[in-house]
């Protein structure tokens, strides 16, 4: 079952009311210099659980390039109950704010972190030796990558090999740490680890499958097919963590098994590109379904080393105005 997620970001408009200037939340002392790293917090649950049941193979390679990671970043308590109040009017048809989207420029001014706060991020993760490969226009997270050594001095953790089966992976071995002046605004890292979700299936003792035409009358979308509503003019962004078969090969054998209408996806990379790997059908499960039902709707499919770090770009970058992702677990 494909899982929309309703984001921020998506049309462009410019609110009534004003939103008072955010404070810098960083102490003024660690602006004015470098961050004090003497004095640490360590972040909760930041070690993936899937280490639990893996083989532990032990220290990376030192030089091993790691990335894109994002820090995710805080909203004040104020931004965070403003945002919460705008989502709901946006929602209810009785306020002024009903289905009034915000660009992602909008959002930084409202909901995103102040320059100065942004500034001692970024001095801090440069004092390590890490790039900064981008910086969030909504100015809620930056992205960067450098050696396992690098990550390692910035987060005081450790980043081990491990093994599950015959499958090879990465992660923080040891609990993520950032100096305590970032607290205020430092929330979570993504791209620590490469470990992927596992696609799980209802299938039983034999396959059931659903063609397109399955998925009209389940859904009773016929009527809207017939009145001319089929996706024509709308834009779909699909994100995953695989590359695509050369060719969309599989995606174009999809559509012409089926006769359905389309052109190949638009296909964006952020990101070292982590190449076709175990994700790659779930990537042509999410395209070849969106184009089974928004049958001419124009697709973006947008890939990382993480799902996650791949919509948080796609919402960011502003690339479409509905993103689909069946990664995650059964609605119920």
């Amino acid at each position: 079952m494909l899982k929309r997620l309703a984001l921020l970001g998506c049309v462009a408009f410019v609110c009534g009311s004003a939103v008072r200037a955010q404070d810098a939340r960083v102490p003024l002392v660690n602006r004015l210099g470098p961050i004090d790293e003497s004095r640490r917090v360590i972040l909760p649950s930041t070690i993936h659980p899937r280490t639990r049941a893996a083989q532990d193979m032990g220290p990376v390679d030192p030089s091993r390039k790691i990335g894109p990671v994002m820090v995710l970043l805080k909203r004040s308590n104020e931004q965070q109950a403003a945002l919460e109040k705008l989502l709901n009017d946006q929602r209810d048809p009785s306020s002024t704010n009903f289905r009034k989207w915000l660009t992602p420029e909008q959002y930084a001014d409202r909901f995103g972190l102040v320059d100065d706060d942004l500034s001692s991020i970024r001095q801090w993760v440069e004092s390590h030796g890490l790039s900064i490969d981008r910086a969030a226009r909504g100015r809620n997270w930056i992205g960067f990558s450098g050696t396992a050594a690098q990550v390692e001095s910035a987060l005081g953790t450790r980043i081990h090999s491990y093994r599950i089966g015959a499958e090879e992976h990465f992660a923080n071995a040891t609990e993520v740490s950032i100096p305590s002046a970032l607290a205020p605004v430092v929330g979570a890292f993504v791209g620590l680890d490469d470990f992927r979700p596992q696609p799980h299936f209802t299938n039983g003792n034999g396959t059931h499958s659903l063609a397109p035409d399955d998925l009209a009358v389940i859904y009773d979308l016929n009527p809207l097919y017939n009145s001319g509503i089929d996706g024509t003019g709308q834009t779909i962004a699909i994100v995953g963590d695989s590359a695509l078969e050369p060719d969309f090969a599989d995606i174009r054998t999809f559509r012409n098994r089926f006769h359905l209408p389309g052109a190949d996806p638009q296909v964006v990379l952020y990101g070292t590109d982590p190449g076709i790997n175990d994700s790659v059908s779930e990537a042509d499960l999410d395209i070849e379904s969106v184009g089974a039902v928004a049958r001419n709707a124009s697709i973006i499919y947008v890939y990382s080393s993480s799902f996650v770090v791949s919509s948080v770009y796609a919402v960011d970058q502003n690339l479409a105005p509905v993103i689909s992702s069946s990664y995650g677990a059964c609605e119920q």
